[in-house]
């Protein structure tokens, strides 16, 4: 077998023209759709979920104009929903990693659930490691990251962290709220008639100091194949951070004392440029992202793909076995996205499956798997 030198990643497309590539993965990645922004992925004889939140949860909208809104019991994962998803993936011991986007409830209401699963590390802002812990997952099976790092997660699939922030609109008391960089000061404290956590962002589950994105390259026997995973986004601050203190929140009833107020260092576009010019792209083949056409247009400037796959787009709460009933239908995201030349893929139902290769990214069937799930395929 032919052996290849180590060369600096911009080498990479030479070798490969030079058939210089013989230890490098299979040119596919497999995306499958779970719910809202967990995915199953895999690639390179791995598996990595992106976010870990399947359970529903009965829920009231918070208002800070009804106090007793803002304090809701604990939520637990529903493990009758779960563990068959995750068995009918076959990821019963086999999953690799979690990377978690952000710690609110509808991200990560079954990470320990799927770690105990699946025997899966996570990575994750720190609030998303004390949650784990919490949860009785030990802590060295958690990596917090802020932002920047770049892990190896098999031997040709690189993750680079990227910041980024959560949607929502900060002219509004509740919208602050939520975008506002919280993390947990310690491990939240658990309900020990059930076990769960208290779900709202300034209970047990805040967005752990803003959002994690994360960008990936997948090196190939055909050249790298490349993907960007963010859960959440914001077209208000990806240009400008607004300052958010805590003071704001005084008067309305919400103990904070368990939450730190963290800086925000830079901006969105600041910090997805930083990603792309540390790996010398500016483009990727796919982005699996929140579909806001304001934020997407200002993603697509600084960084071209090829297909966009939307998601956090579903009927959530309305629960996981109905499936989805509509298809995705924004005109105007899809009218930006035929001007810029990108393709829309949007999945048409839970458990759907994506396969990207060298020559695009297409839906394949996974029909058995929905219909063992009482999913019909769409």
């Amino acid at each position: 077998m032919r052996r290849c030198p180590t060369l600096p990643r911009t080498f990479l497309a030479l070798l490969v023209l030079a058939g210089c590539a013989p230890d490098a993965a299979p040119p596919e990645v497999r995306f499958t759709w779970l719910s809202n922004t967990t995915w199953l992925v895999e690639a390179d004889g791995i598996r990595i979920f992106a976010d870990a939140a399947l359970s529903r949860w009965s829920f009231t909208p918070p208002s800070f104009d009804r106090p007793e809104t803002l304090h809701p019991g604990p939520v637990v994962s529903d493990t009758t929903l779960v563990h068959p998803v995750l068995r009918a993936l076959g990821t019963e011991h086999e999953g690799s990693w979690i990377l978690v986007g952000h710690g609110h409830t509808d991200h990560i209401i079954d990470l320990a659930d799927f770690a105990r699963f699946t025997g899966a590390r996570i990575i994750g802002a720190r609030t998303i490691c004390l949650v784990a812990e919490a949860e009785g997952i030990s802590r060295d099976r958690c990596t917090a990251v802020e932002g920047g790092e770049e892990i190896r997660l098999s031997p040709h699939l690189d993750v680079r962290v990227v910041r980024w922030t959560h949607s929502g609109n900060p002219s509004n008391r509740l919208g602050r709220f939520i975008q506002a960089p919280k993390e947990l000061r310690a491990p939240p404290p658990v309900d020990p008639a059930t076990g769960g956590i208290g779900p709202a962002p300034w209970q047990g589950m805040p967005n752990g100091g803003g959002v994690r994105a994360y960008l990936f390259r997948l090196t190939t026997r055909e050249g790298p194949l490349t993907w960007l995973i963010s859960d959440s986004g914001n077209r208000f601050t990806f240009d400008s951070i607004p300052e958010i203190t805590p003071d704001y929140l005084a008067d309305v009833g919400v103990d904070l004392s368990s939450l730190d107020f963290v800086r925000w260092p830079g901006i969105p576009r600041q910090w997805l440029g930083d990603a792309l010019a540390v790996e010398g792209i500016d483009s990727v083949d796919a982005w699996l992202g929140y579909g806001d056409p304001g934020h997407v247009r200002q993603v697509h400037e600084l960084l071209a793909f090829s297909y966009f796959v939307p998601h956090h787009w579903d009927p959530y709460l309305a629960g996981f076995r109905p499936g989805i009933t509509r298809p995705f239908d924004r005109p105007a995201l899809s009218t930006y996205l035929d001007s810029v030349g990108t393709h829309l893929v949007a999945p048409t139902q839970y458990l759907a499956s994506l396969v990207l290769t060298p020559t695009g990214l297409t839906q394949v069937p996974n029909e058995e798997v929905q219909r063992s799930l009482g999913l019909e395929p769409r």
